[in-house]
């Protein structure tokens, strides 16, 4: 089987672009063409006006697909955002959307985003067209039950379309660390891209608390913060699922991330298979993936004293982050088995092929 692969290539979708490229690779009978789409938009010295993300990205990735159509059999685009202009494509080869939030549940989470509604006509418009994408591929694979029932509610696709299954997390890479933990104080790790939508700020105002000085707070993100404390440190981006970000999680003790906003958050997965129990909030699917009470604790968005609450148990209670961390780690190796989401995908694309194209 020969399947095109086109892909966003921004922020956590790097993470899932790689994990199936080379799962897929691994696979018998199956060969892969990865077209990654989108990094270069954000660089473009075209005005804020005129770099309207969906319609750029959109058009990249539709001549992505023309290139793909004549030499492959399948195609797997991921996301819906890109395959806006791809519906002519996916009308002649069999081609599997992946979805990590439908438009209708990103507008839940859009405000901090910076995302808002254009009115009635508009909305309505673009929900029309959102239906017609969605009905075009030959199934939509939703990484969430939140992303499932909108698919199913807000655009009318029929329930045998819609595959819910999580892209899950490498286990194996992402494991716990093999030796004794390195001395020090509690070490809270956070990692986001975009630091205000993923909370960071509220992270930093608890490290100035008394419990929060006591602690090492290790920061992933493109800036240095401003207005840091000595127990503040930085760390640039670091290359996708490289050791020297791997070993970060392994030397922490929580993952803290308090996001404002979010669908699908990869890091969650991530640090639930190092064994790190987790802090973060109720947004998107995050409930579904962190189980508050047993693998973490989940408070509200934008709310600093729940989030000091939850913060200041874990760093007091070693016995609850073990607890945690362990039913973290079981639940990734559960519930979140990395090759369940490449087999479905397999899966649905051979059943496509056997059946007659209309």
């Amino acid at each position: 089987m020969r399947i095109g692969l086109i892909t966003e290539s921004v922020l956590g979708h790097r993470s899932f672009a790689q994990y199936v490229r080379d799962g897929l690779e691994e696979l018998p009978g199956v060969e892969v063409t990865w077209r990654p789409v989108g990094a270069a938009i954000g660089a473009s010295r075209l005005p804020r006006w005129a770099r309207n993300y969906a319609l750029l990205a959109g058009w990249e990735a539709q001549q992505a697909a023309r290139e793909l159509e004549p030499s492959c059999d399948a195609l797997v685009v991921h996301t819906h955002t890109i395959a806006l202009f791809c519906p002519p494509v996916m009308a002649r080869i069999p081609t599997l959307l992946s979805i990590d939030g439908t438009p209708r549940g990103f507008d839940e989470v859009g405000a901090a985003y910076g995302h808002g509604s254009r009115g009635a006509v508009v909305e309505g418009l673009k929900d029309r067209v959102w239906a017609g994408t969605f009905r075009r591929a030959a199934a939509c694979v939703a990484w969430n039950e939140w992303t499932a029932r909108s698919l199913r509610t807000d655009y009318g696709i029929a329930a045998d379309r819609v595959l819910v299954r999580s892209p899950g997390v490498d286990a194996g890479r992402w494991r716990p660390r093999d030796a004794a933990r390195r001395p020090g104080p509690v070490r809270v790790l956070f990692v986001g891209g975009d630091a205000r939508r993923k909370g960071l700020d509220l992270l930093l105002v608890w490290a100035g608390t008394p419990p929060g000085r006591r602690c090492e707070v290790h920061v992933v993100t493109a800036s240095p913060p401003a207005e840091a404390g000595p127990n503040v440190h930085h760390h640039p981006p670091m290359p996708v699922a490289s050791q020297a970000l791997v070993a970060l999680f392994q030397d922490a003790d929580v993952l803290a991330l308090p996001t404002r906003a979010d669908c699908h958050p990869f890091v969650l997965l991530e640090a639930m298979a190092v064994g790190l129990p987790v802090v973060t909030t109720r947004v998107g699917a995050v409930p579904e993936l962190v189980v508050d009470g047993e693998t973490g604790l989940v408070v509200p968005p934008d709310s600093l004293p729940d989030l000091a609450r939850a913060l200041d148990r874990l760093v007091s209670e070693p016995d609850l982050r073990r607890a945690y961390g362990a039913a973290g780690r079981a639940r990734a190796l559960e519930a979140f088995r990395p090759g369940a989401f490449l087999e479905t995908l397999v899966e649905r694309l051979r059943t496509e092929l056997a059946a007659p194209r209309s």
